[in-house]
């Protein structure tokens, strides 16, 4: 497997979030662990770029599609 930088599984996770998604949803598209998950599952709540829904489901919310764009537009700079 290939190593992937922070922000890459960041954004695979925003990105699998974008209609809701569980943890174990989340795991599998991001290729992570279950301690991982938590990890960045944490760090993604506490920066308010996801929420949790009422089913335990995982949600992006305004600024964390704002943070995705602007990852995106960052990423295509870079590879122009």
């Amino acid at each position: 497997m290939k190593y992937r930088c922070r922000d890459e599984i960041i954004n695979i996770i925003l990105q699998t979030v974008m209609t809701g998604a569980t943890r174990h949803k989340i795991m599998f598209e991001a290729s992570i662990s279950s301690e991982q998950a938590e990890e960045y599952l944490l760090f993604l709540q506490a920066r308010e770029l996801i929420c949790v829904t009422g089913k335990r489901a995982y949600k992006i919310t305004e600024k964390g599609n704002v943070y995705l764009s602007k990852s995106n537009e960052l990423n295509e700079l870079l590879i122009q």
